[in-house]
């Protein structure tokens, strides 16, 4: 899960107990602006750098997708 979205700041991604798993964020024009490896089930993402818009937050494990979301920066 994610919270809060829309967002101002930080966006705290969810995992659970999901393991091997690392994020992608991507711009609108499908531009990489973050990408890591998520040690923990509760992970805190800056967005107070980014300009008002929608981003895409990927969630891969093992080099495969499972779960996008869409997220809006006001």
């Amino acid at each position: 899960t994610i919270y809060p979205n829309p967002t101002t700041d930080v966006l705290v991604l969810k995992t659970g107990g999901l393991s091997n798993v690392s994020f992608l964020l991507s711009d609108a024009e499908g531009r990489t602006l973050q990408k890591s490896e998520i040690a923990s089930s509760k992970t805190s993402i800056d967005f107070s750098n980014y300009a008002s818009g929608v981003y895409y937050l990927t969630l891969t494990q093992k080099g495969k997708a499972i779960k996008s979301f869409s997220i809006i920066k006001k």
